[in-house]
């Protein structure tokens, strides 16, 4: 035993086995107890089943309901498994950690607290001692930044206080719910002029979006910002906000209003992207340039404290968006950005390939979407565009069957190389999207679904939703190679609808959207199925529910199961609310057209319990003497025989 730091009562820290009864747990930190087979391959703790695959895994963390946090592995030598762990991290959109090769996991004991919880520790096995864990970041989102834990003496802890990256000259703020997209992206910042401050936020309901390491955030005011800010040298500087502004017109208008706010307490002059545009990093320079809402090179406005004191200009805005020293830009011989505001003449009538849709709130409202998390008010393209969405089907199966997709969404995007990057093999097709078909939505945005995130967190991800997809047209398709290299496969005549199948759902019924109705919404319901004397394992897939006891049916058992909230699907009721997707495929309206009200899926059933048994009888079911208990519905089969 060895001591790894100095309690705070005085008395050393040792290192001990692991106790997973006096484990302590990290907020925000999901962890997974695994340990290797005597093949090499992991399974968890305990368990005498299958080796785990990455999807297990992930699908282990989405389950438990804690999709949105960090994942610790509680397993020796995770370095040595790092390409799994990684596929996790893609999975989930989140950072893994795991201990390095030729490490332990232990448990910190203090002996002047022999009964608190214990600190998990990673220990190098030769040297005895504590070292870091490794933190994997999901592929796609990497960077040099630190992650949402501090890691001391080999043990994983909650940072506190306001989320905060640093940027070169400048700073991120950040919320639990967009920080590793927002970590992966200002990595990308390049240094700028000294004297340019640049803040990257969040925009939210006119306001400017804070959180802290405790998982909550406030919307903050301009005065509020700049006192938030306060360690910056702002006062007769220049402040640079990275920022996107609202869909909405009544809150582009409080938001300059709060800028003009921030400009006036900070007594900065403050630089945004032209009202309804955005900011993004240019690939060759790592500089910000600033878009209008037609996507193209903006200027970036200055507010100017009310007191005059700014003075001349020290940066202008070039022709190509960006934001330059003014003597910079004049020795340069570089063309400054007119200093006129973008007018509705300005904004293109239509978004070829490539180019970035206009967009405006949807004044409708989002029940027409078939996407049950989309909320009032998101932005949608004015103008017709065109997106290129991908696709693990050949053209002839998409125009057949329609585009497989475990949700009730497509993503498209505006760029060929960008929708194609990083996929080996595989296709996609050109749409056309009449307005109102594409929706907005980025892993910033705090609505978003946790598991959802990393599907948003490239740039220029725009849904595609099922109750939307009647504006969507077909005009091309391409088949990709392992390089990520696009190949035209062939143009439509005319364009063609896009239909939504639904498949690879996580639940693992097949036919059924992600996205499909829960039961029970209480804590626990109450339900019955039937089983055959026969069997010997449950069904693969899903097992079908009754609300109450059916007839008796020779050759089954009937058991009463107790089924925590959320665990089955309703089958009915997604079959009622996909009725009005009529461009989505579903196996919904054939279970409802057999019968078949509710199921529970394979992955839920060590969740489920049996409550009571009954056997078949010229009377009815007649209750099996001794059944009365609690035993889950995966292990009711190997503990009563058949025959009992």
């Amino acid at each position: 035993m060895r001591p790894i730091a100095r309690a705070a009562s005085g008395g050393p820290p040792q290192i001990r086995r692991l106790d997973a009864t006096r484990h302590r747990r990290v907020e925000g930190l999901f962890d997974v107890w695994l340990e290797p087979r005597p093949d090499g391959a992991l399974a968890a703790v305990g368990a005498d089943g299958p080796a785990l695959t990455a999807k297990d895994i992930a699908d282990l963390v989405r389950r438990s309901g804690a999709a949105g946090d960090d994942v610790r592995m509680l397993t020796a030598d995770g370095e040595r498994r790092a390409s799994l762990f990684r596929e996790v991290a893609a999975m989930l959109g989140q950072d893994v950690l795991i201990t390095p090769a030729g490490a332990d996991v232990h448990h910190r004991w203090l002996p002047d607290e022999p009964e608190a919880p214990r600190d998990a520790v990673a220990v190098g096995r030769a040297s005895g001692d504590p070292v870091d864990w490794t933190v994997l970041q999901p592929p796609g989102l990497e960077s040099s930044l630190p992650g949402w834990f501090d890691l001391v003496d080999g043990t994983v802890q909650a940072r506190t206080g306001t989320v905060v990256l640093a940027l070169p000259g400048g700073l991120a703020l950040a919320t639990r719910a967009d920080f590793t997209a927002r970590r992966a992206a200002v990595a990308r910042l390049a240094p700028g002029d000294p004297d340019l401050v640049t803040v990257a936020v969040t925009v939210r309901s006119a306001g400017f979006l804070v959180g802290d390491y405790r998982g909550t955030q406030e919307i903050l005011t301009g005065p509020a910002l700049a006192a938030a800010l306060s360690s910056l040298p702002l006062y007769g500087g220049d402040l640079r906000l990275w920022l996107t502004w609202p869909a909405d017109p009544a809150e582009r208008v409080r938001l300059a209003a709060e800028v003009a706010a921030l400009a006036e307490a900070s007594g900065a002059t403050v630089w945004t992207p032209p009202v309804g545009g955005t900011a993004e990093i240019l690939a060759e320079s790592g500089d910000l340039r600033a878009l209008d809402a037609g996507g193209a090179p903006g200027r970036w406005h200055d507010h100017q404290p009310d007191d005059g004191s700014g003075g001349p200009p020290r940066y202008l805005s070039t022709a190509d968006g960006r934001l330059l020293p003014t003597t910079e830009v004049i020795m340069a011989g570089l063309a400054a950005a007119p200093r006129t505001s973008v007018t509705p003449a300005d904004v293109p009538t239509d978004a070829g390939p490539g180019r970035r849709p206009v967009l405006a709130a949807d004044p409708q409202r989002p029940a027409g979407y078939g996407v049950s998390w989309l909320t009032d008010g998101l932005p949608v393209n004015t103008a017709p565009v065109e997106l290129y969405v991908t696709t693990p089907v050949s053209p002839a199966e998409v125009l057949a069957d329609g585009v497989p997709a475990a949700e009730l969404f497509l993503i498209g995007r505006p760029d060929l190389a960008q929708a194609a990057a990083g996929r080996r093999g595989g296709y996609l097709f050109r749409a056309r999207v009449a307005p109102g078909g594409a929706v907005r939505v980025t892993s910033l945005d705090l609505h978003v679904p946790a598991d959802l995130q990393h599907l948003l967190a490239q740039a220029d991800a725009y849904l595609l939703p099922a109750g939307r997809l009647d504006r969507v047209r077909m005009l091309a398709a391409y088949s990709l190679d392992r390089a990520s290299v696009s190949t035209l496969e062939r143009e439509f005549d005319e364009p063609v609808p896009v239909r939504l199948r639904c498949a690879g759902a996580r639940h693992g019924v097949v036919g059924l959207p992600n996205d499909a109705d829960r039961w029970p919404r209480a804590r626990f319901g109450r339900c019955y199925a039937l089983v055959p004397v026969t069997a010997r394992a449950l069904p693969g897939g899903w097992l079908p529910l009754h609300r109450e006891q059916p007839g008796v049916r020779d050759g089954h058992w009937l058991v009463e199961l107790r089924v925590p909230a959320r665990r089955a699907i309703d089958v009915a009721a997604t079959a009622d609310r996909l009725d009005s997707l009529p461009l989505v495929r579903s196996r919904a309206p054939r279970l409802r057209a057999a019968g078949i009200a509710l199921v529970l899926p394979t992955r839920a059933y060590p969740r489920a319990t049996v409550t009571r048994r009954f056997r078949p009888t010229a009377q009815g079911w007649m209750v099996v003497p001794g059944s009365s208990g609690a035993v889950s519905l995966a292990a009711m089969l190997s503990a009563v025989p058949p025959s009992a």
